[in-house]
């Protein structure tokens, strides 16, 4: 999921570069100093090993942003109107993969969860296909991973996957996770969840 994350980053590569360049010059000592005159948030630093501290830098530069407009030095890096609606359409993308994040982290996640929440992402970001569809060439035995979702969701499975998964099933088993009715704080991994 990261490595497909990373690759939708790229495609904003532009963007990401120039709130890099605002964010690092307002984390100088000089116009830090300036912009705690009007604000206590502190600009936030991506980090490119971890590309949730992409979201974080973005959320906190919508925080910030008529704070920083004050700080003249760093007047002609601050967004005007249109840059500025991409980052938070931007911001709101990010959101979304950072909730499945949270989610496919979670230990209550399940394979079939994961294959929901994978194919809900790629109906967003066709982009990251080569790391996220069923098919992927990375993916080591797909039948045996989509025996596992299809038995999870009582599928019917093809001879493959069946033989891909015997030394998992025991006998009386069942198929299927409980369901969990507390739909009140919805996310975006939490909505395809439900729907799934």
């Amino acid at each position: 999921y990261n490595l497909a994350v990373q690759r939708f980053l790229r495609e904003h590569e532009g963007l990401l570069e120039n709130m890099n360049a605002l964010v690092g010059q307002l984390r100088t000592k000089k116009n830090g100093a300036r912009l705690r005159q009007y604000t206590e948030l502190v600009a936030v630093k991506s980090n490119t090993t971890r590309w949730s501290y992409t979201f974080k830098m973005l959320k906190r530069y919508l925080e910030i942003k008529a704070a920083a407009k004050q700080v003249e030095t760093v007047e002609d890096l601050v967004p005007r109107a249109r840059a500025h609606r991409k980052i938070e359409k931007f911001c709101e993308q990010m959101r979304a993969l950072e909730s499945v994040n949270k989610k496919l982290q979670s230990e209550e996640t399940t394979m079939a969860d994961a294959r929901v929440l994978f194919d809900g992402v790629l109906q967003l970001y066709p982009t990251m296909k080569s790391h996220l569809s069923k098919e992927v060439h990375i993916v080591h035995s797909p039948d045996f991973e989509n025996g596992i979702v299809k038995g999870w969701n009582g599928g019917e499975l093809t001879e493959d996957e069946a033989a891909a998964i015997a030394s998992l099933r025991t006998e009386g088993a069942q198929s299927g996770a409980g369901s969990n009715d507390d739909t009140s704080d919805l996310g975006f991994a939490e909505s395809l969840l439900h729907a799934g």
